[in-house]
């Protein structure tokens, strides 16, 4: 009997959920970066300026590499920071190639040359994630502090599907960008890609200043994806009348298994942790520090690892960790729990704690459930 890729895949999944198996891993390669992006979560770590130098070197991300692969990880997520800031991204990421892993990268693209992306074609990521912050160098500057950074993108996805990689477009609405969010639409559609929005934008920012100065309220985020949604279907529907027979490229391709937003795990009411998505269940990260985390966009829980503790020991004491995070009660037994992205991460910056509702994630859910019945 033959099985379909999305099948298998979800064999993978279903066996690694019950056994909680590490299968997926991210790596925090660097917190260096190039650009400036008001809404980076990477932005209000004091190590994010930290010289190259000071991290991990390769030979230890290696060995982590191998470590988690014994342990079972299958799906490798390289991020930062900016990954290609690095002068031995290659012997990293090579090294890990040869281990038979899928690895997926995150990049802003503004370093990719042709070098690096024929490099790149040599041994194929299973995915290369670019974010657009703008459609003129106008508001590259506003979002990144770098005009250049605009004409820099286009010519790194440019290179990128020149050799035939997998590219995935998507991009952060902030209020700096939001008159461009249509023109960005346009141009994924121009350079042949679809586009995902990323939907959520952590509060905090290094200069403390108001949450909203960057991110957009729940009305105008929802707005947004109806917005996206909309372009979407009205470009299949043109395409349908021209009788075009190639399927269009959007968002419904293939999830990406390193991005645990998509990964989504109900119900919440039975709940007995925290942790709903693949973070802590059978999805790890390492940041760059080389500490062992259930997801990047949290510290905590999370312990070190060195000569003394293997990677598929400490992820046993993460899995303990995970499970003594507190459910927030308001929130499981919330009606509309099924409209809302909660998670311990989101909870924990919103709040300060694990246990305490996050107003906006109410507000957005609120807003999630109306557009649901067709109100506004």
């Amino acid at each position: 009997m033959t099985i379909s890729h999305s099948q298998f895949n979800q064999e993978i999944f279903d066996k690694a959920r019950a056994t909680r198996t590490p299968l997926v891993g991210a790596f925090e390669l660097t917190r260096s970066c190039n650009l400036a992006c008001r809404m980076c979560y990477v932005r209000k770590y004091p190590a994010a300026g930290k010289p190259l130098s000071e991290q991990l070197s390769a030979g230890q991300w290696l060995e982590i590499g191998r470590q988690a692969a014994k342990a079972g990880m299958l799906y490798l997520l390289l991020t930062g920071g900016e990954i290609f800031l690095r002068p031995d991204f290659f012997e990293i990421y090579e090294g890990l190639y040869k281990l038979g892993l899928q690895i997926s990268l995150n990049t802003n693209a503004t370093l990719i040359t042709p070098a690096i992306a024929e490099r790149l074609a040599q041994h194929p990521p299973r995915t290369v994630a670019v974010t657009i912050y703008g459609a003129s160098p106008a508001t590259y500057a506003d979002v990144s502090g770098d005009a250049t950074g605009f004409e820099r993108v286009l010519r790194g996805i440019r290179l990128l599907d020149e050799n035939k990689l997998n590219v995935r477009l998507r991009t952060t609405v902030i209020r700096q960008n939001l008159a461009d969010f249509e023109k960005i639409y346009q141009l994924s559609q121009e350079l042949g890609h679809g586009l995902r929005l990323v939907d959520y934008v952590f509060a905090e920012d290094e200069e403390g200043e108001d949450p909203y100065a960057v991110r957009l309220s729940p009305v105008e985020q929802r707005e947004c994806a109806s917005r996206l949604y909309g372009w979407i279907v009205a470009r299949q529907n043109e395409e349908l009348k021209a009788g075009t027979e190639e399927q269009a490229s959007t968002e419904e391709e293939d999830n990406d298994p390193t991005d645990i937003e998509q990964q989504r795990e109900e119900p919440w009411k039975e709940a007995k942790h925290a942790f709903l998505c693949p973070a802590g269940n059978y999805s790890f990260s390492v940041n760059a520090a080389g500490k062992l985390l259930a997801c990047l966009l949290m510290d905590e829980p999370g312990l070190g690892m060195g000569a003394d503790v293997s990677l598929g020991e400490a992820w046993k004491q993460l899995k303990d960790l995970c499970e003594a995070v507190p459910v927030c009660r308001e929130c499981a037994e919330c009606e509309i729990r099924a409209h809302c992205s909660v998670c311990p991460a989101k909870l924990k910056t919103e709040t300060g704690a694990f246990a305490k509702k996050a107003p906006y994630l109410c507000q957005m859910a609120e807003v999630n459930f109306a557009a649901s019945k067709g109100e506004r």
